[in-house]
């Protein structure tokens, strides 16, 4: 595996957060556990476009109520600040200086491998396979210039410590000749978050059936395609100074 160093970026996407807007219909939140996947990756890297992407790929083809995947780039300007703080911050924290890479997280803990199909699925079966102790429902639909995201968290046990919920951003088909493929599509980048950071906003409410409602509202960029665009919602559990995927979501945004 050829080795890139990387360049870290702190900055994050930022968007206002209202919490007075309320969801109105009844959410029913599952007590289903996913798994997260981050892909890091970059489009001059001809082993991420050999081996890296079409891994991502196959789990992407999973789907949603399994495994919500989010790429992280290096040093390619696709993704936001937020796409680069939480992919370098995983790299820093498994002494990890070589793309690409991935990351599996779900129910507090946290895999880094070499993407491989057998190994990302047998990651994405252990933690699925346990029971969720949280999950999150979110809707997204743009209004005008913005998407406006609501979020809902539910604990299906007591959580100890803190959990965040971070909303990303994602854009499909980004269209960018990749090294070591012929494909030059892109999903699932991270694009860009709410709040002032990517790991999003502390849930005040963990106890035992507690669940907490938010809403944001994020300024769409004039290079995003709406009709690509779609938002995760994870929930961190915060370990440290790391944070580990608890569960996490994702819905196409619906054009308004």
């Amino acid at each position: 595996m050829k080795k890139f160093m990387l360049l870290l970026a702190v900055g994050a996407f930022a968007a206002s957060c209202s919490k007075e807007a309320k969801i109105t219909e009844t959410i029913t939140i599952p007590q289903t556990q996913k798994t997260l996947l981050i892909y890091k990756g970059a489009t001059w890297c001809g082993p991420c476009g050999s081996s890296g992407k079409p891994v991502l790929r196959a789990m992407e083809a999973i789907g949603e109520d399994k495994v919500v995947c989010m790429a992280s780039q290096t040093n390619d300007g696709l993704n936001s600040a937020a796409g680069d703080l939480i992919g370098n911050n995983l790299m820093t924290r498994f002494s990890q200086n070589g793309i690409p890479h991935m990351f599996e997280s779900g129910n507090g803990s946290t895999y880094n491998f070499y993407p491989n199909q057998s190994t990302a699925t047998n990651n994405m079966n252990t933690i699925n396979g346990k029971s969720a102790n949280a999950n999150a429902y979110v809707s997204a639909s743009t209004n005008g210039s913005n998407i406006e995201v609501k979020a809902k968290t539910k604990f299906f046990a007591a959580g100890s410590g803190e959990y965040y919920l971070s909303i990303i951003v994602l854009e499909d088909n980004i269209q960018k000749t990749q090294s070591g493929s012929s494909n030059p599509e892109h999903d699932n980048v991270m694009r860009g978050n709410a709040g002032s950071s990517a790991w999003g906003e502390l849930i005040t409410s963990t106890a035992m059936d507690a669940e907490q409602e938010f809403s944001y509202s994020i300024a769409i960029d004039p290079s995003w395609k709406k009709e690509n665009l779609k938002v995760a919602a994870v929930i961190w559990k915060k370990n440290g100074a790391n944070y580990d995927a608890e569960n996490a979501s994702a819905v196409k945004v619906t054009l308004k």
